[in-house]
């Protein structure tokens, strides 16, 4: 009677290691499925850095070359208020001078020529200000983008 006593816990035994195996085999089977969307997802993360960096970097060198014309469009458009000035001042002494006849017509129509480049001068620079807001704003978006998926992708890590 105790030999079958003891069959019967070491039977128990065996019985609670195989449950213990089985239960410790299903839970390796969990991690490792837990462990592979981890590594997909850290996968996208990077894709995701990856491009934001490259999408930063664009835009940084679209504001940069936005910024040297501008600048251009500036100094172009000082020059020909510049222009403009000298050639009131140079019609005023040239009417004192000249007769009022074809010269002055010549030198209205000049004034006028520059007048309305100054001006369009002027629309252009707008345009690109314009312009160079409208990317800097999407250059702050993209840099906030990179700073969520950098932090998504540090927590991820942790």
């Amino acid at each position: 009677m105790e030999a079958v006593i003891k069959d019967f816990e070491t039977l128990k035994i065996k019985l609670d290691q195989a449950i213990r195996v089985s239960e410790l085999e299903l839970e390796l089977e969990e991690l490792n499925v837990a462990v592979s969307q981890v590594n997909g997802n850290y996968e996208y993360v990077v894709n995701e850095l990856i491009e934001g960096e490259e999408e930063l970097e664009s835009h940084k060198e679209r504001v940069e070359t936005s910024d040297a014309r501008i600048k251009e469009l500036e100094v172009e458009l000082t020059h020909v208020g510049n222009s403009l000035k000298s050639m009131e001042l140079n019609e005023g002494d040239g009417n004192d001078n000249r007769s009022k006849s074809g010269d002055q017509i010549t030198v209205e129509a000049k004034y006028e020529e520059k007048k309305a480049k100054a001006i369009k001068d002027e629309a252009k620079a707008k345009e690109m200000e314009t312009r160079t807001d409208e990317l800097e704003q999407k250059l702050q978006k993209v840099k906030s983008r990179y700073d969520e998926v950098k932090q998504e992708y540090d927590g991820m890590m942790v």
